[in-house]
């Protein structure tokens, strides 16, 4: 996947946004651990993203590649297709200290 690059104008619009992000159900963590996320941005519309297919896949590097990385099924349903493409520029993001979250 290819990002362009969009020459430098005015500055896009500043956003902060709360964002809920939950963590536990695990052996080592069995409660569901709630977090709150602040995050401030820049943001602004870019040019679509390019799906790009790196091999044709008959190699066996290839298809370890794809392995790894799992995005052959995307690369596949996406593969030439605009995708609206969203960038965030001068991101924070901070993190408050987990609470215990009760699920009623």
């Amino acid at each position: 996947m290819r990002l362009p690059m969009e020459p430098k104008k005015i500055a896009a619009p500043r956003i902060k946004m709360f964002l809920p992000s939950f963590s536990g159900r695990t052996k080592t963590c069995p409660d569901l651990m709630k977090y709150s996320l602040e995050m401030n941005a820049n943001v602004r519309v870019s040019k679509p993203i390019e799906m790009c297919d790196h091999g044709d896949g008959n190699t066996e590097d290839a298809k370890k590649r794809k392995k790894n990385r799992g995005d052959d099924v995307l690369t596949g349903v996406l593969k030439g297709k605009p995708v609206v493409c969203i960038a965030f520029e001068n991101m924070h993001m901070s993190v408050q200290k987990p609470v215990k979250f009760d699920v009623v």
